[in-house]
């Protein structure tokens, strides 16, 4: 099983899971995610289901993000798997 890791700083929803889904691709079994709260739940999600057609989506709100040790602010990290 391989586990992908991407994240995006961008402050559009659209621009942000486009970025994602360039890193991550598509097939993928199952896709989990944690967005800075600055993004309106729904419209992440939203977007996330638009990149990710067919993955089961998880995600979640977070107030500060480490991923590949960097730690990050107002951002959105995803994992596919």
């Amino acid at each position: 099983m391989t586990i992908k890791t991407a994240y995006s700083l961008k402050d559009s929803i659209d621009d942000l899971w486009a970025e994602l889904y360039d890193v991550l691709g598509d097939g993928l079994k199952t896709v989990i995610y944690f967005g800075s709260a600055k993004f309106n739940s729904n419209d992440l999600a939203a977007g996330m289901e638009k990149a990710f057609k067919g993955a089961p989506l998880f995600g979640c709100t977070t107030a500060g993000d480490v991923v590949s040790g960097k730690m990050l602010k107002q951002s959105v990290i995803a994992m596919g798997i």
